[in-house]
């Protein structure tokens, strides 16, 4: 299980919370396949390596 600390927002931490989101605190705990669906969402449609 992924650990990653959120800010002190409050309306951030309710919205990971009603996503079935573990959270402690200030704390988000996401498994795996909580993980993946975050970078999928956020991750850019092509990329490469610059060389």
């Amino acid at each position: 299980m992924s650990r990653w600390r959120a800010t002190s927002c409050v309306e951030t931490l309710e919205m990971w919370r009603s996503q079935g989101i573990v959270v402690e605190g200030n704390r988000v705990y996401l498994d795996g396949a909580q993980l993946r669906a975050v970078i999928r969402a956020r991750a850019l449609a092509c990329w490469g390596y610059l060389g």
